[in-house]
C-alpha cells in the first residue's frame, strides 16, 4: 500500500491537469495521444477510446465491425477491439484526432484530462486487480462501491450484501467498473488525490 500511495502521489505531481488558458495550437492531440501511446502502451490507450463516456460512443461507430457486435447490451472495451483489424487499430489515433480537432479550447481541454486521467487510473486500478486474488477482488469492488464518487456507478447492481466470486467476470460488473473509472477520471487533481487516499484506506479495513 505504500508504494501504491508513493506511486499516486509521483504521478500527480508529474503529470498536472492541462490549463485551459492554453490554446488550441498548444493542445497538439496527435502529439498528445501518441506520447500517451509510448507511456501506457496502444492497447491501454486504444481500450480507453472505448470506454471513456466522451469518446466511447463515436469510437464504436465509426467501425462496421465494432457496430456489428453491439445488440442493444453492454459490450466490453476489450470485446469492441478484438474485432479490430490492424489497420483500424492503426487508424484509432487519427479518427480521435479528427473528432476532437474543431472543438473549442475549453473542450479539448476537458477531453486532454480526461484521456490522461482515465489512464492512469485504468493502469492503477487494473494492476491492483491483477495482484490480487478472488477475494481481495471482490474487496476492491465493495470499496468502489461504498465510495462516494464512485456508488452511482453501481447502481444497476444490488447495493445489499456482498458480491459474490460468480460474478467478478460479469458484463454488469464490468461495465460498473468502467463507469467508476469514469467517474473518478472527472476529478480534479485534489479530490483524485484524496479520492484514492480515502478509497486505500476503507480497503485496508475491508
Amino acid at each position: 500500500m505504500k508504494i501504491i500511495a508513493l506511486f499516486i502521489f509521483t504521478f500527480l505531481f508529474l503529470n498536472p491537469e492541462i490549463s485551459n488558458n492554453k490554446t488550441n495550437n498548444d493542445l497538439d492531440i496527435k502529439e498528445f495521444l501518441d506520447k500517451k501511446e509510448l507511456e501506457y502502451g496502444q492497447e491501454v490507450l486504444h481500450l480507453s477510446f472505448f470506454s471513456i463516456d466522451e469518446l466511447r460512443p463515436y469510437t464504436i461507430l465509426q467501425n462496421e465491425s465494432t457496430v456489428a457486435i453491439y445488440k442493444n447490451s453492454w459490450v466490453k472495451p476489450i470485446e469492441y477491439l478484438k474485432t479490430l483489424s490492424l489497420d483500424e487499430r492503426k487508424n484509432l489515433n487519427t479518427r480521435i484526432y479528427n473528432y476532437v480537432e474543431d472543438f473549442d479550447t475549453n473542450r479539448l481541454t476537458t477531453i486532454y484530462n480526461k484521456i490522461n486521467n482515465y489512464l492512469y487510473t485504468y493502469t492503477l486500478f487494473e494492476k491492483l486487480f491483477l495482484d490480487s486474488d478472488s477475494k481481495q477482488k471482490l474487496k476492491i469492488y465493495q470499496t468502489l462501491r461504498q465510495m462516494e464518487y464512485t456508488k452511482s456507478a453501481f447502481d444497476e447492481i444490488s447495493t445489499m450484501g456482498e458480491f459474490k466470486e460468480s460474478e467478478l467476470d460479469s458484463h454488469k460488473l464490468n461495465q460498473a467498473k468502467i463507469k467508476a473509472y469514469n467517474k473518478i477520471s472527472d476529478l480534479n487533481d485534489k479530490s483524485r488525490l484524496q479520492y484514492y487516499s480515502d478509497f486505500f484506506k476503507n480497503l485496508s479495513k475491508l
